[in-house]
């Protein structure tokens, strides 16, 4: 298989990565008094580190890399796959934030990281259900008109003129969700303080 560069390893599947996680939570809370509030911290700290580390490697790093080295049909095709993995990381990770404010919120107020986690995870859900899926059938669509020679025809252009919209409000989207996550993150801080 030229596709096998590594023999293939117990260490690289997912079972084992997860039990590797597991392992290590299982160690960390032994002998602790407290783990039903400690385990719901956990849980925030981790969801919240996998949605913002995301966020900003996908928006500012991977994203503009791709976009500059990969022929442009083969740089849609790559996002096609990421973006639903993306968004639906992003929507169970809000929604394990949302599920945990009270244990780190330790009796303060919850109305603004409730928003906060809320809109972002409502501009992620817009993403994941409507922008991304119509955006990408209609790159799609332009990417077999190119390939078939027709883009000076008129259905051409129909998609080339749907897709900018698409994709210009699946981009300000997933800013306004970014916008929740830095609000959050400003909340966090200060409950860390108290």
């Amino acid at each position: 298989d030229p596709q096998a560069w590594v023999p293939p390893a117990i260490w690289n599947t997912p079972a084992f990565r997860a039990a590797s996680i597991a392992t290590a939570l299982a160690l960390a809370a032994a002998g602790s008094r407290q783990l039903g509030a400690r385990m719901a911290i956990f849980a925030h700290l981790i969801s919240f580190g996998s949605l913002f580390g995301s966020m900003i490697y996908t928006t500012f790093f991977a994203g503009i890399t791709m976009f500059k080295n990969l022929p442009r049909q083969t740089f849609g095709r790559l996002q096609s796959k990421l973006f639903p993995i993306y968004f639906k990381l992003h929507a169970a990770s809000l929604c394990v934030m949302l599920g945990t404010l009270r244990a780190v919120a330790s009796g303060g107020s919850l109305t603004r990281p409730v928003y906060a986690c809320g809109s972002a995870l409502l501009f992620t859900l817009l993403n994941l259900f409507y922008l991304e899926p119509q955006s990408t059938k209609v790159m799609f669509t332009r990417y077999d008109l190119e390939n078939e020679g027709k883009q000076e025809s008129d259905e051409y252009k129909v998609a080339a003129k749907k897709f900018g919209p698409l994709h210009g409000m699946s981009s300000l989207a997933n800013l306004g969700a970014l916008i929740g996550v830095i609000a959050h993150s400003w909340w966090l801080g200060g409950a860390f303080m108290q």
